[in-house]
């Protein structure tokens, strides 16, 4: 099959291309299929105009501009390319933005032969309730969201939550089909030559190191981290080390002023995995919210596959993936003072974070491989909407 995947965000800084589109398309590859993903990088102009072929996978990046007519042109190109590409199917990664705009396009031209894909709450009850933005725009994303859900012909998602709530929003026995996030294909490209070195990353005699990597974003409850950080903070055995960067990041960093902690800022993907490698303990707490609780974090799957002992929140796909006092700690939502005790319990078990970090890794792939667990359920996607060869309708 011919297939196109359409995603509205660039490569990085942001993980849908990365993490979920890109490896399922190199698993699609692997099995014979031709696979190109169309961009467009709004938040990554350097992007703008590129086109490589990563490991089979064909990515083009739509030509885009500041804010302004370039979108509208971008819009054009796209489904200019999109026409000339003529694919059997059409696979749109997320319901809002640019990608949501060209899952309008097809609905809006009768095209029959597309997917929708769902990696996050967007609307009403997700992250519309955290984001600062014009309450129209707001209101257009959960429309646009939800218009969605209920007009493509299947929908794969990324969490057992987000399957519920489309199958919920759809309401009838059209397709939903669950597409898990699995291990990171980019980490086994970075080749010597390419890879930093791991000579410069941090390690201190008798430090500890816990690693946490985020967009320092409103609905990642920094304030949370904070504390947990603060309560360790008499401990000098224990090192923090932030990687990553966004809007909540300043304030952050004034109210660690007081710790142990390196703050890294954003990193290329090589330098991004060095700095996890190079650290002993891995942390992602999770606030009690809809856009945690349907979250298949690509973050925590990062962490498992490095083979990191990690502390996180026992909801949503964390208790699918990790199992408590085997491959993780899960502690319940807003114990501070439980997470702080978690992570001060491994710094003082180097034998206990060893056994938790080789049993996270064992078991993402025994459990979350592309191939074996989610490359048939989208084949079976695909086989709902589309025969090689007939007519697409892409006028």
């Amino acid at each position: 099959m011919r297939i196109a995947f359409v995603a509205g965000f660039a490569w990085e800084p942001k993980g849908t291309v990365r993490a979920r589109a890109f490896p399922l398309g190199r698993a699609l590859v692997r099995a014979g299929h031709h696979v190109r993903i169309f961009v467009i990088p709004y938040d990554n102009l350097a992007h703008s105009g590129v086109e490589t072929v990563k490991n089979g996978v064909e990515l083009v990046n739509i030509r885009i501009g500041a804010p302004g007519p370039s979108w509208l042109g971008a819009l054009r190109n796209l489904w200019s390319q999109l026409k000339r590409f003529d694919p059997d199917v059409i696979h749109v990664y997320k319901p809002k933005g640019f990608a949501g705009l060209a899952g309008s396009l097809l609905v809006w031209n009768g095209y029959k032969n597309w997917v929708l894909d769902c990696d996050d709450w967007e609307g009403w009850g997700g992250w519309n309730d955290v984001l600062d933005r014009p309450y129209l725009f707001k209101q257009w994303i959960d429309w646009q969201e939800r218009w969605l859900m209920r007009k493509a012909p299947v929908v794969t998602v990324a969490s057992r939550i987000l399957e519920n709530r489309s199958r919920h929003i759809r309401s009838g026995d059209e397709p939903v089909l669950y597409v898990p996030n699995c291990a990171s294909d980019a980490v086994t490209d970075l080749s010597p030559e390419t890879s930093p070195d791991w000579q410069t990353t941090p390690a201190e005699k008798d430090i500890v190191s816990v690693f946490y990597a985020g967009h320092y974003e409103p609905g990642d409850d920094l304030e949370f981290v904070a504390e947990v950080a603060l309560s360790l903070s008499q401990n000098k055995n224990i090192r923090f080390d932030f990687v990553g960067d966004g809007p909540e990041l300043a304030w952050f960093r004034k109210r660690l002023a007081t710790t142990r902690a390196a703050f890294w800022g954003r990193q290329s993907l090589a330098r991004y995995w060095a700095l996890l490698n190079a650290a002993d303990i891995a942390i992602f707490p999770y606030p009690d919210h809809a856009i945690y609780r349907s979250k298949c974090s690509a973050r925590v799957i990062d962490y498992m596959q490095a083979g990191k002992p990690i502390v996180t929140t026992a909801l949503g796909q964390n208790e699918e993936y990790l199992e408590n006092e085997k491959s993780a700690l899960l502690i319940a939502p807003g114990q501070v003072a439980a997470f702080a005790s978690a992570i001060k319990r491994l710094v003082d078990s180097p034998a206990t974070r060893s056994a938790f970090g080789k049993a996270a890794r064992e078991r993402l792939a025994d459990h979350f491989n592309w191939e074996m667990n989610a490359l048939p359920s989208m084949l079976r996607a695909y086989s709902y909407v589309c025969c090689p060869g007939q007519e697409h309708g892409l006028d």
